[in-house]
This record gives C-alpha cells, sequence and structure tokens, in this order.
C-alpha cells in the first residue's frame, strides 16, 4: 500500500508542473484571482463570502509574514496598509444634511435639547458606529492597545471535492459583469538589498509594548503582561503639601482643599479608566476630522464654542482651536447664545402662563466679576465687570399635589401673620442648615 502524500510533496510536485509550463506561483496566482474564465471564477466564487472570506484573511496574513521577514519588506507592507487605509477613511464621512438626520446644526435655530447629554451621546454613538468607525477603531486600539483578530473558521468552506469533481461542462458561466477590479502587482522580488542582518522578528507575534499612553512610564496591558488596577498613572493626585505627600485624595480632602482655592479630584488609573479615556480621544479625534473636511458636520465643535465663551477662553485661544477643528468660531457661538436666549424667553413665558395657585418666581442677581490686573500699565487696568443672572423655579408637581388649595389664598396668609405675633424666635433659626447648602451649591453651578 502506498504511503499517502503530504501536502508539502504536493506543492513541491505543483510549482514543477508550473516550471515546466514556464510560470511562476505567482503568476499563477495573479491569474487564478485575475483571470475571466467561467472554471476559474467558479473556483474563486467563495473567497469573498462568508463561506470562505475567513481562509482568505489567513492566506493574506500568510502573506504578511513574508513581507515582515525583513526591513524593507516590512516598510514596504506598511505603506501598502497605509494606502488602504486612506482609501477607507475617505469613503466613510459624516451625513450631509440638517440635524438630527445630518450632522449639520445652525447657530440661528439651537435649543437647549442639542446641548443634552443623551443628545451628546447620540451623536457620538452615530459617529463612532455608523459615520466613520475604521478611523474610530484605528486611533481606539492604537490607544487601548486592543486588536481584534479574527480567528474564527469558516462557516462552510467550499470543498476541495467540488473542484476535483464536478466537470467542467456541468459549471454554468456567470454573467458577464466583473465586478472585480483589475489587480496590477510587481511579480517581481529585489532581492539584493536583502542580507542576514536584515532578518527581523515578526512584530505581530511579539507581545511587548513599545508605547506609552502618558508621561508615567507605564505600560499599556498586554497579554504577557498582568494589569495592575493598582498602578498609578498620570492622572492620580500627587500633591505636596507642608512636606507630607498626599496621593489618591479623597472626596471630602478634595472638597476641603476646593475652598481653599485648589481643586483636586481623584481619578481611575484601573483598565476601565484608561479605556474610556481611549475611547473619549478617538471620539473627539474622529469628530475634529469630520469637521476639517466638512464645516457643517459641527456637533462637538458648536458645543465647545459655546463652553469655551462661558468658560473665559481668549479669542486668540479660541481662532486656534477653531483652526485645529475643535470647536466652532466665536462670531458662531454668539449667535448661538442670542438663540438659546430666545429659546429660553419662550420656556419662561411658556411656563409662567401655566395656570397654578403659586406662580413661579422670578430671581434676578446681579453679578460682578472683576479682572485684577497684577502689573497696571496704560491700557491695562483692573475692571470690573457688572452683569445680571436670572431664573424661575417652577413648583415641583409632587409637591402642588400635597397642598390644600384652600389654604393658598390671601385670607389664609393674612391667618398665618397674626399667629407670627406669638412665635417664638430662636437664633438657629436663622443659620443655614445642610439641604440649604446644597441647594445654594447647586444655584452657584448652575451659573
Amino acid at each position: 500500500m502506498r504511503a499517502a502524500t503530504s501536502d508539502e510533496a504536493k506543492i513541491v510536485h505543483i510549482c514543477g508542473e508550473l516550471l515546466k509550463l514556464g510560470m511562476t506561483p505567482k503568476q499563477f496566482m495573479m491569474g487564478f484571482l485575475s483571470k475571466k474564465h467561467p472554471l476559474l471564477r467558479y473556483r474563486r466564487r467563495t473567497w469573498a463570502t462568508k463561506h470562505g472570506w475567513a481562509s482568505t484573511i489567513n492566506l493574506i496574513r500568510l502573506i504578511r509574514n513574508e513581507f515582515h521577514r525583513t526591513r524593507a519588506g516590512l516598510d514596504k507592507w506598511a505603506h501598502f496598509i497605509q494606502q488602504e487605509t486612506v482609501k477607507i477613511l475617505r469613503v466613510q464621512s459624516t451625513p450631509k444634511g440638517n440635524y438630527p438626520s445630518g450632522s449639520f446644526q445652525s447657530a440661528r435655530s439651537v435649543t437647549r435639547d442639542f446641548f443634552t447629554q443623551s443628545a451628546i451621546d447620540e451623536r457620538n454613538n452615530r459617529l463612532t458606529l455608523e459615520d466613520t468607525p475604521f478611523l474610530f477603531n484605528v486611533i481606539f486600539g492604537a490607544l487601548a492597545g486592543e486588536v481584534e483578530e479574527d480567528d474564527h473558521e469558516d462557516e462552510v468552506d467550499a470543498d476541495i471535492e467540488d473542484y476535483l469533481e464536478k466537470p467542467q461542462d456541468m459549471i454554468q458561466p456567470l454573467p458577464n459583469t466583473d465586478i472585480m477590479a483589475e489587480v496590477y502587482l510587481n511579480d517581481t522580488l529585489d532581492s539584493s538589498n536583502v542580507g542576514p542582518e536584515d532578518t527581523i522578528p515578526d512584530p505581530t507575534k511579539s507581545g511587548k509594548t513599545t508605547g506609552y499612553l502618558s508621561s508615567s512610564s507605564e505600560p499599556l496591558a498586554t497579554s504577557e503582561q498582568p494589569h495592575n488596577s493598582d498602578a498609578t498613572s498620570d492622572c492620580d493626585i500627587d500633591v505636596e503639601t507642608n512636606g507630607a505627600r498626599i496621593a489618591k485624595l479623597s472626596a471630602a480632602e478634595a472638597e476641603e482643599l476646593s475652598h481653599e482655592g485648589y481643586i483636586f479630584t481623584t481619578s481611575d488609573s484601573s483598565g476601565k479608566g484608561k479605556h474610556h479615556r481611549a475611547r473619549h480621544i478617538a471620539t473627539v479625534v474622529c469628530s475634529m476630522v469630520g469637521f476639517s473636511r466638512n464645516r457643517r458636520a459641527n456637533g462637538l465643535q458648536l458645543t465647545n464654542a459655546i463652553r469655551f465663551l462661558a468658560c473665559g477662553v481668549s479669542e486668540t485661544v479660541n481662532e486656534y482651536a477653531h483652526y485645529m477643528g475643535l470647536c466652532s468660531s466665536r462670531k458662531t457661538a454668539i449667535q448661538a447664545l442670542r438663540s438659546l436666549t430666545q429659546d429660553a424667553h419662550n420656556r419662561i413665558v411658556n411656563a409662567c402662563a401655566e395656570t397654578s395657585a403659586i406662580a413661579p418666581p422670578l430671581c434676578i442677581d446681579n453679578l460682578d466679576m472683576e479682572e485684577r490686573v497684577h502689573q497696571a500699565s496704560i491700557g491695562k487696568q483692573t475692571r470690573m465687570f457688572h452683569g445680571t443672572w436670572g431664573y424661575i423655579h417652577i413648583p415641583s408637581k409632587s409637591l402642588m399635589d400635597t397642598l390644600d388649595p384652600q389654604e393658598l389664598t390671601l385670607l389664609a396668609y393674612h391667618n398665618s401673620l397674626k399667629h407670627a405675633a406669638s412665635m417664638e424666635i430662636e437664633p438657629d433659626l436663622f443659620l443655614p442648615n445642610d439641604p440649604s447648602g446644597d441647594e445654594y451649591e447647586l444655584v452657584l453651578k448652575a451659573r
């Protein structure tokens, strides 16, 4: 009984037969993938479908490994992947049109609903999952150090018996529509510049980290390096106070220091925190690229323009951020504030128009902000800015349901004043308590 021929022996025999025909293995593969003969098109019918694309990608990985054997080959492969990446990125873009179906939000018609957290999350999800998922995954993978490998097998890969047993006359010719692009490859490989010293290990098989997320010299978590959730990063709090080193301040300590003019916050240095940071950076970069390609994709930029104006960012810094694609222009921000002012005016009118036992009280506050100049000179003096800020309090419906409408009349108010004459007044009635302090804190934050 003759021993079965190994796959290696079969491949060597086929290569010998190809050489007899005056054809190299590479020429055979190029012809097999590019020729339009019905038999050839039938035999490669599953290469780009779910029944065969897993093994096709494995074939591409083997070709990649051959390129990675030398430094010159590695650079050539990286250049090829770069070209393909640019082609994909040019195809994926943000949708045109007005929000919410499109990406453009006019500053003349914007409302407060556009800046809610749910609306922001919806825009970010559409940007990263539908509009520009390729760019997002590339940046997120570069920052988080995560690469998803398609290691699953084909669902139903083409059987070689179909290739060997099916006669050619039984093969139905495909329609005369070529959906494949013509492939132009160079079948020659210049090996004169490849020497023993150029041989390098395959970087895809190495689990070591070559980059860092920050200046803390903390490597990314890899398969060969277990992640330490207690490790510190550049976001951890490390403060020198009176010679004592304070690390990772608690919420109470951070609040205490904030009253003294310092603001410290705790951060999550675990893998979850870095994962969230990488996702946020990738989302912002996708928005910056989309805005640079089309200035009408301005969701993040319009939000940042108003935020920068409210935080006192100078016009010079705002123009630089606008040039980098981080925000809209200052003129656009001012127009958006006018629209938001009109929207707030309409909301106040509608709230006051509703009939209720207690009308919404109007609260007006005068704000005095001082711009202090330490080194005064001509044209640069300390100035005081005066402004007016107001809001309304709308009574809660649940609170109003607990009250008796008969006790909210003018007569009931006069009767309550009669009992106030015999009321004992204690000093603690005028002292603030915890609930009132919390409400005052919310008022300050709302400004």
